[in-house]
């Protein structure tokens, strides 16, 4: 899926770019690159992240549902129904979709069920990262229900989603 990401935005700017700036185009090339040298994460594994002390792009940056399946295959693994999993997700697929049932934290004002799963991208950079403006305030929400709730984080999935449980009411 990379290869083919990469080469679509190769061949869509790579002309224009390198007409209009060679440097620019070779900067974008080692930027489009990086991932595929260096696995899957252009955050953290990628030629860039070498230069820097601290990875200039979360995991999630550039994410297209990668870990949305991981997400599932792990609810699943831990015994975790779809309805006790909310999904606050940053990225161009729709956690609906990949995990039939789970609440979609983003799209809905519902209350946090037990299980939360958030992109790393929100935790990371902030909820004001969000793809949509109805987004960003629900991002914030989630955010500030599992700081003011002591939810406790349970495990990763892939790079880019960390889950998290909120504790039941005392």
């Amino acid at each position: 899926m990379i290869v083919l990401f990469s080469a679509g935005a190769a061949a869509a700017l790579g002309p224009v770019l390198l007409r209009r700036s060679p440097a620019a185009f070779v900067l974008a090339l080692f930027f489009a690159l990086s991932p595929l040298a260096f696995g899957r994460s252009i955050g953290r594994y990628g030629l860039v992240a070498r230069v820097f002390r601290e990875p200039p792009l979360a995991d999630s940056n550039l994410d297209w549902g990668q870990d949305l399946p991981r997400l599932a295959t792990l609810a699943s693994e831990r015994d975790i129904p779809s309805a006790s999993l909310g999904v606050a997700y940053f990225g161009g697929d729709l956690p609906s979709f990949r995990i039939p049932g789970c609440v979609d934290l983003l799209a809905t004002d519902a209350p946090l069920p037990r299980y939360v799963a958030v992109s790393r991208q929100f935790l990371l950079v902030g909820p004001g990262t969000a793809l949509f403006a109805d987004g960003r305030p629900r991002a914030a929400h989630v955010l500030a229900q599992l700081k003011s709730r002591d939810a406790t984080f349970v495990a990763r999935a892939g790079d880019s989603i960390d889950l998290f449980e909120i504790p039941a009411p005392r």
